[in-house]
């Protein structure tokens, strides 16, 4: 199994490169995974850029038979248990996941409407650097639920 990661812009903040390092060095553990970044749209109206940003992200979706899962405010919140029951369940279904992050304004209706699974962490607004990095935990989160490890208690 294979994640693809699929964000717009990369991660600037030295801390929060530490912290995705980190949490993407414990999920290389369980699964291998890639990261492909999106250039942002600058200098363009928040509705360009969320139209320019996930017309590139859609491109990048319609090339793949990926599960995709979608990172959205209107998303599902699950708990940590339930997001590690839909990982085996996703992986019962799909060699490959891809999770998908937008840009600063986020996501058009039509990127939103290719995810099989829109997730939300959380009712709070994060930063986009944050949002990585509590992802990736909640990911390595959910495999140490899967196999039983005590990490999450």
């Amino acid at each position: 199994m294979k994640f693809t990661f699929l964000f717009v812009d990369k991660t600037h903040a030295k801390i929060w490169q530490a912290t995705e390092a980190e949490y993407l060095e414990r999920l290389s553990h369980f699964v291998k995974y890639e990261i492909k970044i999106i250039p942002p749209i600058k200098n363009k109206t928040p509705h360009e850029c969320i139209r320019l940003e996930s017309k590139k992200l859609i491109e990048h979706l319609n090339k793949s038979n990926n599960y995709i899962v979608i990172l959205d405010k209107s998303g599902k919140t699950p708990s940590s248990e339930e997001m590690a029951a839909k990982l085996e369940l996703w992986q019962s279904q799909s060699k490959n996941i891809t999770f998908v992050i937008g840009g600063t304004f986020g996501l058009s209706k039509e990127s939103v409407q290719k995810a099989n699974f829109v997730w939300s962490l959380s009712n709070l607004t994060f930063t986009h650097e944050m949002v990585r990095t509590i992802m990736f935990e909640q990911l390595y989160r959910a495999f140490t639920i899967i196999k039983d490890l005590p990490y999450h208690y």
